[in-house]
């Protein structure tokens, strides 16, 4: 996900102005994940357990790209 389309996505997710909200994509795979994995850390999650959380979901889908 270019950072240019990252930063604005994040900070409307994080906005709770804009809560309760989904996040999902065309396909619902790596942009999705991607997103979560930044809203974890924005949040304070450790890196391990968003890896962790991310690997559970995305399975046999899960890309090192977007681990990164």
């Amino acid at each position: 996900m270019p950072l240019e389309t990252a930063v604005p996505a994040l900070r409307t997710v994080m906005n709770a102005a804009h809560h309760p909200v989904l996040i999902h994509c065309n396909e619902g795979k790596h942009r999705t994940g991607s997103l979560v994995g930044m809203l974890r850390r924005a949040r304070g999650w450790a890196l391990s357990s968003t890896v962790d959380e991310y690997m559970m979901f995305a399975g046999s889908k899960a890309r090192i790209v977007d681990q990164r």
